[in-house]
């Protein structure tokens, strides 16, 4: 199977989230699937890009037999709501040019997002060639954790932004990936 991966972390991030998609990446390449990640630097857990990653910009590399393209990403020493939101989103615009090239080449069979960003769900469900349904869809769940909802909270302007322009986004990918449909 055709199998994308898209995620703000993967390896070698040596603990959480990066960790464990970069080991269920490899193992699923090693079992003959063909694997591609697109991801940040990694950054986890010290919240400062590996010096071996650092004045990198958009680049492509292979781990275990998994190609990954990494974006570069805006990481703040200091962790707060609104840095991590800023965060998040410089992500998502930074992998807007690999997006664009990757709705020109064909889909995969599986599109799995890892604990996506505000607006990273749309840009998944447009690279899935299936149909969506109960056993079988791309995942576009919440991003993050119950920290980062607790601080969500506490600021509604904010988050009633993020939903705006969550919105406004994909309004569009709906409208172009439904206009690539009509002309196929």
């Amino acid at each position: 199977m055709k199998i994308l991966i898209c995620g703000i972390n993967y390896a070698p991030d040596l603990t959480g989230i990066g960790k464990y998609t970069g080991e269920m990446g490899s193992w699923l390449a090693k079992n003959g699937h063909t694997v591609e990640v697109i991801t940040g630097m990694p950054y986890y857990p010290q919240w400062q890009i590996n010096s071996t990653y650092k004045k990198r910009w958009w680049h492509k590399e292979y781990i275990d037999g998994v190609k990954v393209y990494r974006c570069p990403l805006y990481v703040p020493r200091k962790v707060s709501s609104f840095k991590r939101i800023v965060h998040e989103f410089s992500f998502v615009l930074s992998t807007l040019p690999v997006w664009i090239k990757k709705l020109f080449s064909p889909k995969y069979d599986i599109v799995i997002s890892i604990s996506p960003p505000f607006s990273f769900g749309g840009c998944a469900a447009s690279l899935f060639k299936g149909q969506a349904h109960k056993d079988r869809h791309p995942y576009t769940g919440p991003a993050g954790g119950c920290g980062e909802r607790v601080a969500y909270d506490q600021q509604p302007a904010l988050l009633n932004t993020m939903f705006v322009w969550k919105e406004l986004f994909l309004k569009g990918v709906r409208r172009f990936y439904y206009q690539q449909r009509l002309t196929q």
